[in-house]
Parts: C-alpha cells; structure tokens; sequence
C-alpha cells in the first residue's frame, strides 16, 4: 500500500509553506453542486489532521502504514525544503 503517496505528502506540504495564504476551488456537493474557495493552510491542515489520526486510531492495521506514510511524508516536506529549494525563494510569502 505504500507507494509515491508519501512524496506526494511532502510535496504538498512545500506547497504550503511556500503559498501559505493561497485559496483553493473545492467542489462541494450539498443538493446541487457548487465552488467555495478556501485557504490552502486551512484544507491541508484538516487533510494532515485526518491522516495522523487514521494512523493512530487503526494501528497494525494495512491502512495504517499508508495514513503513517502521509504523515511521515508531510513532515519530511517541512525537513527537506530549506534543503531543496532554490535561494531566491523565501519562505512564507
């Protein structure tokens, strides 16, 4: 079950510390289908939020290890992206 969604994790959380104040389209289904725009800090938050407590309220389960490696790969991004990004980009614009 574990494969590059890891990576993706961290790639989304560099997302997010470089736009922080960014807006996102989410699609919501609610009788009739329509857009409401929201902060990504504040949909990426709730997805992390999601993923931590998935991989502590099913432990040993095969699940676990993928909402583990979301974790895992989120921080990883918070690690690794002073390592990674180029020196004219500032974080937190």
């Amino acid at each position: 079950m574990v494969g590059a969604s890891g990576a993706i994790s961290g790639i989304l959380d560099a997302y997010l510390l470089l736009h922080p104040f960014a807006q996102i389209k989410l699609l919501v289904p609610y009788f009739i289908l329509f857009f409401v725009w929201v902060p990504v800090w504040f949909m990426l938050g709730l997805w992390f939020l999601f993923q931590l407590l998935q991989s502590v309220a099913t432990p040993g389960d095969e699940g676990s290890i993928a909402f583990a490696a979301h974790t895992g790969g989120f921080m990883a991004g918070v690690l690794l992206l002073p390592v990674f990004k180029r020196s004219e980009v500032s974080l937190l614009r």
